[in-house]
């Protein structure tokens, strides 16, 4: 009997001890943009839907409000970079309940974004382990630091490759 409540204390005991605990899965890695750019199935400009009726945190606060993440926002495209045609407004995964997994920005910030299709809605490319978006200032991005046009970005990392001279 002794045993049984020595074994029954060290359990106890055990749950009160601090433990680290984690919330939301770590990218154990993150893609690099060319990476990024060749596992999206779509990149587009597109804009926060301004139509869109969804609670947003309050800018101004100082802890975020974990009930305003939204699972889900509405992306107006503007234009399509890569992959196939997409329908003027698009359902995104933004929030995993508290967990950035997907594409999120505010509305009245127009982005680059890096788009996995599922048969449901659109996502961020490897669960968000990736670039998912760049903001753009007019017709400018910055990409760690420095600014190039969206013609440049789309001349440097979306032109096709010149074929490879096959002759022996």
């Amino acid at each position: 009997m002794r045993s049984i409540r020595m074994v029954s204390i060290f359990f106890v005991v055990l749950l009160f001890l601090p433990r680290e605990g984690v919330a939301c899965e770590r990218c154990l890695s993150t893609l690099s943009l060319e990476e990024t750019i060749s596992q999206a199935d779509e990149i587009a400009v597109a804009e926060r839907d301004p139509d869109e009726n969804i609670a947003e945190p309050d800018p101004n606060a100082t802890e975020l409000d974990m009930s305003k993440l939204p699972e889900f926002i509405h992306l107006k495209i503007l234009k399509v970079l890569k992959g196939e045609p997409l329908p003027p407004v698009v359902r995104v995964q933004s929030y995993s309940g508290m967990c950035r997994y997907g594409i999120y920005f505010r509305k009245g910030v127009t982005a680059l974004v890096f788009l996995k299709r599922t048969p449901d809605f659109y996502t961020s490319v490897a669960g968000g382990c990736s670039k998912t978006s760049i903001p753009l200032g007019g017709n400018t991005l910055n990409l760690d630091g420095k600014k190039i046009t969206l013609q440049t970005f789309t001349e440097k990392y979306l032109a096709p490759s010149p074929p490879k001279d096959q002759t022996p």
